[in-house]
């Protein structure tokens, strides 16, 4: 697992300006499962691929973080977008998603939005939404 949190890692500093940096300091999945609010590996999804991760804590319904280098393909959005809905289906979740990349994709995952706080963080604009996966 500490293969996946320097790959993580690597990709939060080229994808983030430092301000941003949240995973740098991180030295054992102990500190990652700290910083996702997690008891243990069970409680958080992480999906990735070569310039991306997507990482979520499944008994809080929080989408931690979604971070990509190069942008990411068509079927590694489906990817995340059916991990969300299989893991959040009939519940409320919630993200703080930077306007300019993950708030975009957010949107687009379907799905309620129940609330949207646009806000600053290092002077760069983030929401703080929660949105509701409607069980069909």
């Amino acid at each position: 697992m500490c293969g996946i949190l320097e790959h993580i890692k690597s990709i939060e500093k080229s994808a983030y300006p430092v301000t941003l940096h949240k995973m740098q300091g991180m030295k054992s999945m102990r500190d990652f499962l700290k910083y996702c609010e997690a008891t243990c590996k069970d409680d958080v999804i992480i999906l990735q691929g070569v310039s991306w991760y997507f990482i979520a804590n499944k008994p809080h319904h929080e989408i931690i973080d979604i971070a990509s280098i190069d942008g990411m393909t068509m079927r590694d959005l489906i990817t995340v977008k059916k991990s969300i809905w299989d893991s959040f289906k009939g519940k409320l979740i919630k993200m703080d998603a930077m306007d300019s990349t993950s708030y975009k994709f957010i949107k687009k995952i379907g799905g309620q939005i129940i609330e949207n706080k646009p806000f600053l963080k290092n002077q760069i604009p983030f929401h703080k939404i929660q949105i509701w996966l409607e069980e069909k």
